[in-house]
């Protein structure tokens, strides 16, 4: 069973529990009740590795200190880190980051970073650190 919505970003509740930006992966809640952008995304497991391109046209997942940002374009309605070095998606940023896309992309932030973990055992995978600019 799954749960039912609109299918857009809007869908997505701001926690009361976030802790200020750049301190953890939420977004801060400020007195306006703005979610504020995150200044470090640490540690961000992607999804989906092997049905991505990169992945289909490497046969393998990017490796260690590969650069990559977070698309300004949705990938099939999902945020998607991009290789800098050829512009192919790599993996879905998890949803619970959607938040990213309609309060801090859409207004001109990038986040750009690299690639710290990735391997294939027991499925490709691929952990990405990535900063705001």
């Amino acid at each position: 069973m799954g749960s039912s919505g609109t299918g857009e970003f809007g869908n997505y509740k701001k926690s009361r529990n976030s802790m200020e930006a750049g301190s953890d992966q939420s977004g801060a809640q400020g007195e306006s009740g703005q979610i504020t952008c995150p200044k470090v995304l640490e540690e961000i497991r992607l999804e989906d590795v092997e049905q991505l391109t990169f992945y289909k046209t490497h046969g393998a997942p990017p490796t260690i200190g590969h650069q990559v940002k977070i698309s300004e374009n949705l990938l099939y309605g999902r945020l998607v880190v991009i290789s800098l070095q050829t512009s192919e998606p790599i993996g879905n940023v998890p949803t619970k980051y959607n938040y990213i896309y309609s309060n801090c992309i859409s207004s001109g932030v990038t986040y750009t970073g690299e690639v710290i973990s990735s391997g294939i055992s027991p499925i490709p995978y691929t952990v990405v650190t990535l900063n705001a600019k």
